[in-house]
């Protein structure tokens, strides 16, 4: 196939008959068409009426590469509109109907409010980012005081983006499109009469932050576009002649969780069509859809896709030749999302598809919440709102997750999260993993549920309890969980955390994965119990179906390979040979087979407590510091409110005829807090 055009529009159009074939050209707009295709520092307006100064001049801003289909565009870097705009000449004016298009691209997420076009006498009228806006999107506001607001949402991303604003007084709609696909309408009066403008200026506006991206396509017409027109044209630099009759009514029916109807009516004359279809944002003809082809044997088609993915965004496109295929229009894309129904398993999810919205905390819609305010889950990326608790990024780095904020809530309020149904009955042995941060000093718990009858009874699988990283840094940890008690079923899984005493209590997770078990999963659940001076109880979980398990256990930092370990078939075992007020480090790793274990988990660190004394007890105070296990109080806060076990003391003290460093004194003098030494226990049965 060859001259190939996308997207075209009918625009007063001439009409000629070429080889049998419907020749049409359609043309440039009325007011304004700035298409910066020539660099330099005036812009021409190449409309078929043009308004305002010809060529208009260029302050500040520059042309270059990044512009509209390939070609170049208006740069800017976010200055001061005092410095960096196109005046137009013209003042703006409406007195019916009008659309204005315009094309973006290299627009950041962050920043201030950053405007493109606008005339301040024209009721205020201008057109920005962030702010009101709202970050990717821009906002077009006043021309005549009672047109409202439009968002043009999504229209102000790093990804290119054709814009259009349509005001239409008969249908009393202000109307606005990105990239073809209309994302906005709200009601207008059926008359507006500006003539107030004072000057039109684009790329910037009045003394405000002026374009920060490329702008390029400028279009303003003196009559409203209709969404036939706005879809054919907005990747088309104008004016163009295209060969082949115009296929229309494209729509989507019967859309399920895997695949979708796409219909449409062919061009009377043309010869063959294509239908290539994949997941939004996909580039058509580089391999990347999947394409459906035929002869064109009838007015219109219906085609069936299939083998779609649950809660997806897909884009089409439709091709149809002619003249022997000399010629072809390609139309698109269109967009549609599947739903939900069951997803089967292998599954994952990391959160960081578009659906989950970490700009407003947002959960993908197959996903559910419990409840859906206050103390509950959200979608996030970075670090969390509160200081002190939670993860600072994602497991992967750069990504988003789901966690609680507990900024918000009362003590003992659960937040729960539902997966969607995941049918696990292709799996052998079915395995779940996940990642945790449970940073905070009020960490209570987080639980994980599982019910194979649509949620009407849950089991639980996984608790964890308490604080298990101790800072924000710290890295995610990894949770196991055995599937094989629904082996041929279709499962949800629910994750459940409880608030603690304040804010200090952001739980986060992430990298959910169910799949065939791999080699020997870890053991999970590490937990140290009664512990003494010489001895403490380990308890943990089993990582999959293993029955054996290593532990090794030493004082804090010792080199594995070199401690104390232990080879057992319980999960539970009692670490012993403890000394006192020592710190320990204990791992765990389970062992599935001849040369199959796990990885080491660990280290669960611990600290023993001092020893119970037996009478008869004496302590002589001799070494010259507080002893072991003693408790030293004071109701002051300086040095010298607490006892002292070394140095001289002052007064009669000093003439007890022992030598220094062999007893316990505090300092009487003046009027000093009291001081109170306690002994450790000591067993006088």
């Amino acid at each position: 196939m060859k001259n190939k055009i996308l997207k075209l529009l009918l625009i007063l159009p001439v009409f000629m008959y070429v080889q049998g074939f419907t020749q049409t050209t359609y043309n440039v707009p009325e007011l304004i068409y700035y298409n910066f295709n020539n660099a330099g520092t005036t812009v021409d307006n190449d409309a078929s009426a043009p308004v305002g100064t010809n060529p208009a001049p260029i302050s500040g801003l520059t042309v270059g590469a990044g512009g509209f289909a390939g070609t170049d565009g208006l740069l800017g870097t976010g200055a001061s509109s005092s410095t960096d705009i196109i005046n137009t000449g013209w003042n703006a004016s409406a007195t019916g109907d009008f659309t204005i298009a315009f094309y973006t691209s290299d627009i950041p997420a962050a920043g201030g409010i950053e405007y493109i076009f606008g005339d301040n006498g024209a009721s205020g009228f201008r057109c920005f980012t962030n702010g009101a806006a709202g970050s990717g999107n821009w906002l077009v506001r006043g021309l005549g005081a009672n047109l409202p607001d439009i968002t043009l949402t999504g229209g102000a991303t790093m990804a290119p983006k054709m814009n259009h604003v349509v005001y239409n007084s008969a249908a009393g709609t202000l109307t606005g499109y990105v990239n073809g696909v209309q994302v906005a309408q709200e009601p207008a009066p059926n008359s507006i009469n500006v003539t107030t403008g004072t000057g039109l200026t684009v790329g910037g506006y009045e003394t405000n932050l002026s374009l920060n991206g490329v702008l390029d396509e400028f279009r303003w017409y003196d009559r409203a576009l209709d969404a036939n027109e706005i879809g054919l044209t907005y990747n088309q630099e104008l004016p163009f002649t295209v060969v082949c009759d115009v296929p229309e009514n494209f729509s989507e029916s019967n859309v399920t969780a895997n695949s979708a109807d796409i219909s449409w009516d062919h061009g009377p004359t043309n010869g063959n069509y294509e239908l290539e279809y994949g997941p939004a944002g996909f580039t058509p003809g580089t391999g990347s859809g999947t394409i459906i082809s035929g002869a064109i044997t009838g007015a219109s088609i219906t085609e069936n896709i299939s083998g779609l993915n649950p809660n997806t965004v897909y884009e089409y496109y439709i091709t149809e030749d002619c003249n022997g295929g000399a010629d072809e229009l390609t139309f698109g894309p269109y967009s549609f999302t599947t739903s939900c129904g069951v997803v089967t398993a292998p599954y994952t999810e990391n959160f960081d598809d578009p659906s989950w919205d970490a700009g407003n905390g947002g959960i993908n819609q197959c996903w559910s919440l419990n409840p859906t305010s206050g103390f509950m889950f959200e979608t996030n990326t970075g670090g969390t709102t509160s200081t002190n608790t939670g993860p600072s990024d994602d497991f992967t780095g750069g990504g988003k997750y789901v966690y609680t904020e507990a900024s918000t809530g009362s003590t003992g309020d659960i937040a729960e999260i539902t997966s969607l149904d995941i049918d696990i009955s292709g799996l052998t042995d079915p395995f779940m993993t996940f990642h945790y941060h449970m940073y905070g000093q009020n960490i209570v718990s987080l639980e994980v549920e599982v019910s194979n009858d649509g949620g009407n009874t849950w089991t639980n699988e996984v608790s964890i309890n308490g604080e298990q990283q101790s800072d924000e840094t710290d890295p995610w940890e990894e949770q196991g969980v055995s599937l094989l008690p629904y082996v041929g079923d279709t499962i949800q899984v629910k994750f459940l955390v409880e608030r603690g005493g304040n804010y200090y209590n952001d739980i986060a997770i992430d990298e959910i994965e169910i799949d065939e078990v791999t080699g020997c999963p870890d053991p999970t659940s590490l937990t140290l119990s009664n512990i003494t001076a010489n001895d403490a109880e380990l308890d943990w979980s089993a990582g999959y179906q293993e029955t054996e398990w290593v532990i090794e256990y030493d004082t804090a930092g010792f080199p594995q390979g070199t401690g104390t370990t232990i080879v057992t078939n319980n999960l539970n075992e009692t670490l012993t040979g403890l000394s006192a007020i020592t710190d320990y480090d204990v791992y765990v790793k389970g062992v599935c087979g001849v040369g199959d274990s796990s990885e080491w988990v660990g280290p669960a660190s611990f600290t023993t407590p001092c020893v119970v004394y037996s009478a008869p007890f004496h302590e002589p105070f001799d070494n010259g510091v507080e002893p072991d296990c003693w408790e030293n109080l004071a109701t002051g806060t300086f040095a010298t409110d607490f006892w002292k076990f070394d140095g001289t003391p002052g007064n009669a003290a000093a003439n007890n005829g022992r030598p220094d460093d062999t007893y316990a004194w505090s300092d009487g003098s003046g009027n000093e807090p009291e001081g109170t030494l306690i002994t450790p226990y000591i067993d006088v049965t």
